[in-house]
């Protein structure tokens, strides 16, 4: 998806990719960065949809080097030229770290959906608080519209609507054992669709009256067949999910105790530095302890056990911190002098870094050289 670019490669994916459509009884999905080159961008893109992918996830960033893996905000504008250039769908991926970024990037890239991974690490639920906005700026709207349009204009949608989804049914039916009343359904249906999408029509006047942006929202229903998602349960608090995330570790037991610390201090982290235990998470030594830690958290938060600042922890913290900071300055001087050396000697510069096995962690940790960088400040 990224160090297969460069176009000495571009034959070795199209074969890749073909190989496995021809061979598999699944779709095949590819997902890409950017081209330095928008048209090289699309050229490619056109060339995995010849192959055989049959959606695209484009993260909209160009190719990163060994430690330049992100480089400023992605590029959305160019997934919406990529998206009108295919006939498959495209997923963006890049720049979602809240709810409110899923609505926008839709809006901005016109793409079939959004995918985040940062971002989701801090924050979960960014999908299901999109939903929960979603379908309350819906409610909103119907509510609206009930006090606006005419109640007649209102119930002929809600019974259109209806009439429809009976013949979507009918039509899944072995058609010689449809009664005649149901074969005259059917064939109401051309008539019934053009009456909705002017029914429709109405309503998107409405909203645009109301200064509401809700052409996110056709699209998303576009995506599902025009079908309403089911609401989403209530999104609890980073504590919560936190609580939610160690019942699945439990259920399907195959993280590290390593992994499942370093994703419960960056979705906690807000709530357990606000009580002094984002460091007694790092220290835990298994999962009970953690699930305790946070169990703790969860009744400060509430109220339920009182909580109380500990001056001397909090200098501990501090400490901490600022070693942390220490050590990402000699890394970045490390990288830097390893940078220079690659240069000079005409190698790849991952020969000389090893990476850790953190997800989204220091990429090159496990060096202890780092240290030695601060002799040579």
């Amino acid at each position: 998806g990224s160090y297969l670019l460069g176009k000495e490669d571009h034959g070795l994916v199209m074969r890749i990719v073909r190989t496995l459509a021809e061979n598999l009884r699944i779709p095949v999905f590819c997902k890409i960065r950017l081209l330095d080159d928008l048209q090289d961008t699309i050229k490619f893109c056109k060339a995995l949809e010849r192959s055989g992918c049959k959606l695209l996830a484009v993260h909209a960033r160009y190719r990163g080097t060994a430690t330049r893996r992100r480089d400023g905000p992605a590029h959305l504008e160019q997934v919406r030229a990529i998206k009108a250039e295919l006939s498959i769908p495209v997923i963006s991926n890049g720049n979602v770290r809240d709810a409110s970024d899923v609505e926008a990037n839709l809006r901005i890239t016109g793409a079939d959906g959004i995918m985040s991974a940062e971002g989701i690490l801090d924050n979960p639920a960014i999908f299901a608080r999109f939903h929960q906005r979603e379908q309350q700026q819906q409610q909103d709207v119907n509510a609206t519209a009930k006090q606006i349009l005419p109640q007649t204009v209102y119930k002929q949608f809600r019974k259109t609507t209806k009439a429809l989804r009976d013949i979507e049914r009918l039509a899944k039916l072995n058609q010689s054992e449809l009664s005649s009343d149901q074969a005259l359904k059917l064939k109401r249906k051309p008539d019934l669709e053009k009456s909705l999408e002017e029914l429709k029509r109405k309503f998107r006047a409405l909203e645009d009256a109301l200064g509401t942006n809700k052409a996110c929202e056709r699209a998303v229903r576009q995506r599902n067949g025009g079908k309403t998602r089911t609401p989403a349960s209530d999104v609890g608090s980073d504590i919560s999910l936190g609580l939610e995330y160690l019942q699945c570790v439990r259920r399907y037991p195959s993280a590290s105790l390593n992994h499942v610390v370093f994703h419960l201090r960056r979705m906690c982290k807000k709530t357990l530095s606000e009580f002094q235990l984002l460091e007694d998470v790092k220290e835990a030594q298994s999962i009970e302890k953690v699930h305790e830690i946070l169990k703790l958290c969860e009744n400060y938060r509430k109220g339920t056990t009182g909580f109380k600042f500990d001056p001397e922890k909090a200098q501990r913290q501090r400490e901490a911190r600022e070693r942390r900071a220490y050590e990402e300055k000699c890394r970045k001087k490390f990288i830097a002098r390893m940078e220079r050396k690659a240069k000079r000697q005409g190698i790849p510069l991952e020969k000389l870094l090893k990476p850790t096995s953190v997800p989204g962690g220091h990429v090159y940790g496990a060096d202890p050289s780092w240290l030695a960088e601060n002799n040579n400040s």
